[in-house]
């Protein structure tokens, strides 16, 4: 178990992305993704508004539950796409690597 673990202790993580290739790219697809799936929150909270509202309307409790967590999953969702990198960067300097 020791020599796993010294063997684990020698290899290091450097969070930079300076002179690797693709570099650009990579961050332009990470860009993306962020913004397709920002869009994907922004609809589950109109869809969760429809629906809380069409079961005030026709008093479809099941419809209503959907509703509240459609808005609050599309909210969530996007706080943590927003903070995505710092989470990241916390967790690698909880690890000792950042």
């Amino acid at each position: 178990m020791n020599a796993l673990l010294a063997v684990l202790a020698e290899f290091s993580v450097n969070l930079d992305a300076n002179g690797g290739p693709g570099g650009g790219a990579l961050q332009t697809l990470i860009d993306y993704t962020a913004y397709l799936l920002m869009g994907s929150c922004v609809l589950a909270v109109v869809v969760g508004g429809g629906s809380l509202g069409f079961s005030a309307w026709s008093g479809n409790y099941r419809a209503g539950d959907f509703g509240k967590r459609a808005i609050v999953g599309g909210i969530g969702g996007a706080i943590v796409i927003l903070m995505a990198g710092a989470l990241v960067k916390f967790a690698a300097v909880l690890a000792g690597r950042g």
